[in-house]
């Protein structure tokens, strides 16, 4: 019997205790809220992760830039270099079709044809569809 009160007793007492450090955490978490480098230092705090410094220590930041320009230009100019072993490319001569006759419409046949349209725009759509649609009898003669 006393072993089972023991056990009882540490299995509330666990519970206590992870119930406990889930509220102190959470009011941690809340806490920072809106403030992206208290929760990022919560959170390196937590795991053991430590911040370090990736970029080269000793170097000013005029000459850390110098050299990444360089590394930059060298990088490039060795792509351009194994790029002269390649043929030039040469497109396909194709001869695509003259548009210089069109048929006239009349207001009727361009009120069909828009008003199949399906009614969907772009952001970069100066005259959305739903508003051709909207004012087309208002439209259609400077239109046509």
């Amino acid at each position: 019997m006393f072993k089972t009160t023991l056990l009882l007793a540490t299995i509330f007492m666990l519970d206590a205790i992870e119930h406990e450090k889930t509220l102190t955490l959470s009011e941690k978490v809340a806490n920072s809220k809106g403030d992206s480098k208290k929760l990022y230092a919560l959170v390196s705090k937590l795991t053991g992760t430590k911040s370090e410094n990736p970029m080269p220590s000793g170097i000013s930041d005029s000459t850390l830039s110098d050299n990444f320009a360089d590394y930059l230009l060298k990088k490039i100019s060795k792509m351009r270099d194994s790029l002269n072993e390649f043929d030039k490319y040469k497109p396909l001569n194709k001869s695509a079709p003259v548009l210089d006759k069109f048929k006239e419409l009349s207001q009727d046949e361009v009120k069909l044809l828009i008003g199949d349209l399906n009614t969907k725009s772009c952001e970069l759509d100066i005259l959305p569809t739903h508003v051709l649609k909207q004012y087309l009898t208002q439209l259609l003669p400077t239109i046509t």
